[in-house]
């Protein structure tokens, strides 16, 4: 399961119980907080009240439950008022986005800050949820790391992982090696039917399909230039998608017809098997 997370989000949420620091005290509390909030899975509420008793009392008790809540936008927006803190639509069109790329094993965990201060947005932790080997990778956006290099026109994002604990959960689970077919391409003809493709695409990887699919909004034209090494794209349009079809195109012969979107991947499977056997 990705737990996920947004610094801003805590921030916020800091600023909104301490209001009227100077600088300086921001800084310190602000900082004091992050630590509590990463600390809070791990240590008793007692040892948390005694370490960071420098904190206003109040708000080290208002972190605690802050960083207990988890689970999706709405059962969030239960507990705390989540559309008055900073950064919470950013994590709400993540979330989305991540619903279209039937990416559903996520929950949003306000628990999570990652312990590097140069982490400046969102952030995830990587967890099987079986066992307590603790998080098998993370990462996040860390901006902020650019701009102490001078270079304050670069984001950055990253993520790394822990092999051993992986290894360790995937022996545990018994995950067979799985083996993908040759790359097709998901193309869509303009922003208003991105959505559909990008759960098309998502759709074909879960079956095993290796899929290729633009995430940077070009037009329809330049993503079949980029798509040139693909044996087949599949073009999503909104007149064929009101028809329940997409256009299969194959790049080899520079030859398309339409298809059914129901028959789509039977259709494929059959294309790229024949294609291996040659």
């Amino acid at each position: 399961t990705i737990h996920l997370n947004h610094r801003g989000l805590v921030e916020s949420f800091v600023m909104k119980n301490c209001p009227a620091l100077d600088p300086e005290d921001r800084r310190r509390i602000l900082g004091d907080s992050f630590h509590l909030v990463d600390k809070a899975a791990k240590r008793s509420r007692e040892e948390l009240l005694t370490e960071y008793a420098d904190l206003p009392r109040d708000l080290v008790i208002k972190l605690l439950e802050f960083a207990s809540i988890r689970g999706t936008p709405e059962q969030v927006e239960e507990k705390i008022d989540a559309d008055s803190l900073d950064s919470w639509e950013y994590l709400r069109q993540l979330w989305d986005s991540l619903q279209n790329r039937y990416v559903t094993n996520i929950v949003i965990d306000l628990g999570i800050v990652r312990g590097l201060d140069y982490y400046s947005g969102m952030v995830f932790e990587i967890f099987d949820e079986q066992s307590d080997l603790g998080a098998l990778g993370g990462g996040g956006r860390y901006d902020s790391l650019t701009c102490a290099f001078g270079r304050d026109e670069i984001g950055a994002v990253g993520v790394a992982g822990g092999v051993e604990r992986t290894i360790l959960a995937m022996a545990r689970q018994e995950i067979p090696h799985s083996k993908r077919i040759q790359a097709v391409a998901v193309l869509y003809a303009n922003m208003q039917v991105q959505g559909r493709a990008v759960r098309l695409a998502s759709k074909l990887r879960s079956s095993g399909i290796g899929v290729e699919i633009d995430l940077a909004g070009r037009s329809l034209r330049k993503q079949l230039e980029l798509c040139s090494g693909c044996q087949f794209a599949i073009i999503v349009g909104p007149r064929e998608l009101k028809q329940n079809r997409i256009v299969l195109r194959d790049m080899l012969s520079r030859t398309e017809r339409t298809i059914s979107l129901d028959n789509l991947l039977s259709e494929l499977k059959v294309l790229l098997s024949v294609d291996s056997a040659h």
